[in-house]
């Protein structure tokens, strides 16, 4: 079995008269996770509460390295957010995956709409002209075919009987 140490352990060393073999443990060089190798030290270093641990990734980090993980943290947050929150950014970053080219921003639709020829713009104008004249019919069923509004039939209120024809 090992034991890793914190980046800011630098050696350590367990007295034979608390169970240890009595000499020191180098912990790497510094800013690195140290590993100790010894049978009689092991145990007594993770019960000593120092942040050591049995695996590289179960160390405790020092104060220098949370604060490094939380402003890291922080910068993907914002980065993450300028991306999400840009649809050109994010098109920008697709296209950069993908291989391919961003594509080109859309028209407005007052752009499109001045795009149209003559004749397309007389069938919009129809169009738009037949649905405020349709406001006197409403759709009814599945098939969303209209039904002019007088010949909808009352709803009839709570607790009222249905009547049969």
């Amino acid at each position: 079995m090992s034991v890793f140490l914190p980046t800011d352990h630098l050696s350590i060393t367990v007295p034979v008269e608390r169970g240890g073999c009595g000499e020191p443990h180098d912990g790497g060089p510094a800013g690195e996770r140290g590993e100790v190798v010894c049978e009689k030290c092991e145990p007594i270093i993770l019960a000593m509460k120092t942040g050591a641990a049995v695996t590289p990734e179960g160390v405790a980090l020092t104060p220098d390295e949370i604060a490094e993980t939380e402003r890291a943290e922080r910068d993907a947050d914002r980065r993450r957010n300028r991306t999400w929150g840009d649809p050109s950014s994010l098109a920008a970053e697709f296209a950069k995956i993908t291989g391919s080219q961003a594509p080109a921003e859309a028209p407005s639709l007052l752009a499109q709409i001045a795009a149209l020829s003559s004749e397309e713009r007389a069938a919009l104008t129809g169009m738009l002209l037949a649905s405020q004249a349709d406001t006197a019919t409403q759709p009814v069923g599945d098939d969303g075919s209209d039904v002019p509004a007088d010949s909808v039939p009352e709803k009839r209120g709570p607790g009222r009987p249905r009547t049969r024809p």
